[in-house]
């Protein structure tokens, strides 16, 4: 008799000690006689991303941020196409980004963040960014101001307007007004000095990595300045002696003799380079100097 009352007290220890230790997906200790559902809850979109300031300077930093909550971690996304990288905050509500020392442009392009809890992630939060890298939005020449385009290394800074330095062969298409797409020159014209101070004639590998990132890379928005009415300028042939191309190509010079890169109305199209003559009579866009 008294080796059963032993066993059954060891019984009701065991349960009693199996019962205590019940905890709900919480913590939360619950009667296990009654059965106990816990809702596992996403978090919600964050709020809308402002950020610190509307312009930055070279390498200069700024922060983005949305409404914290408490309890949630947050992740940023480092949008290299805009040279743009994380120097603190990630996993909070507030993120620092330093903008590139190449002058890359915000504002082509989109910064996004989503929360996290234990139950999983929310859904992202984009907004195209406000912000501006100044210095190198623009570059100013003997004739005229110009806008510049920034990519990331090793593309560079390019020039998206067409120049107008230098010893011209001719500042308009034949029968459109002077200068309205930039001036022409031919190649001998073009390799003497048709840049801004500090910006050169591009060389055969740097239009490529220019068209190779346009053409696999680069946001739509990053494509226009080299597809768009005003880029479209044509050129003269020295050997048909006439204009041709206007609103349907425009051919660029390398530093490399007799050289040009074709850029067409429909970006689908390839971009290649090709032996032209030294007189015919092109564009020039210019890249900035190493």
């Amino acid at each position: 008799m008294k080796r059963l009352i032993f066993l059954k007290s060891i019984f009701f220890a065991f349960a009693f000690c199996l019962c205590g230790s019940v905890f709900s997906q919480v913590g939360i200790p619950v009667n296990p006689n009654v059965a106990a559902t816990v809702q596992c809850i996403l978090p919600a979109q964050p709020g809308s991303i402002e950020f610190s300031t509307s312009s930055v300077g070279l390498g200069g930093t700024f922060t983005a941020s949305v409404p914290s909550v408490a309890g949630l971690s947050y992740t940023w996304n480092e949008p290299s196409d805009l040279g743009l990288s994380i120097t603190s905050g990630q996993g909070t509500a507030t993120v620092t980004y330093q903008a590139s020392m190449w002058g890359c442009l915000v504002g082509i392009g989109d910064i996004s963040v989503y929360a996290s809890n234990i139950c999983g992630n929310s859904p992202v939060r984009t907004n195209t960014t406000t912000v501006t890298v100044t210095g190198a939005t623009t570059v100013t020449g003997s004739i005229d101001t110009y806008d510049v385009y920034c990519y990331p290394a090793p593309v560079g800074c390019w020039m998206i307007e067409n120049s107008k330095e230098g010893t011209y062969t001719a500042t308009t298409y034949e029968g459109k007004t002077a200068g309205e797409r930039g001036y022409y020159y031919t190649w001998t014209n073009a390799a003497a000095g048709a840049c801004p101070s500090g910006y050169s004639l591009p060389t055969n590998s740097q239009w490529q990595a220019l068209i190779s990132y346009l053409t696999t890379t680069a946001t739509a928005e990053l494509k226009i300045p080299w597809y768009d009415a005003n880029s479209l300028s044509g050129h003269r042939r020295n050997y048909t002696i006439y204009w041709i191309d206007w609103d349907k190509s425009a051919h660029y010079w390398s530093t490399t003799t007799q050289y040009a890169f074709a850029f067409y109305q429909n970006p689908a199209e390839p971009n290649f380079h090709a032996h032209y003559h030294v007189d015919d009579w092109m564009p020039v866009r210019c890249v900035k100097s190493n």
